[in-house]
């Protein structure tokens, strides 16, 4: 019986928990796909940057934040330098 019980609730935690994290992923797909993730980047930037600089937190860049770009390519300069200028102008 106190078998049967516990079971049920891991059951019960365990879904709660799954839907949770889908929904968080659901949401960070749909922030990453708005105007928001341009002004996101282009305020972030800085902070992206120097975790850049440091050998013990450049792991980050590629693990955490898979999304940062690469400054040597001329486009990808260009847009972090106007990224602020044009995240006022989305509405």
């Amino acid at each position: 019986m106190l078998r049967k019980k516990l079971e049920e609730r891991i059951t019960k935690v365990s879904a709660r928990i799954s839907i949770v994290v889908f929904f968080l992923m659901a949401f960070e797909i749909m922030i990453m796909i708005s105007p928001f993730a341009f002004f996101f980047y282009s305020v972030f930037n800085p902070v992206f940057h120097w975790l850049d600089r440091f050998a013990s937190t450049r792991w980050l860049i590629s693990f955490f934040l898979p999304h940062m770009f690469s400054l040597r390519q001329n486009s990808f300069a260009s847009c972090a330098c106007l990224g602020p200028f044009v995240s006022w102008l989305v509405p």
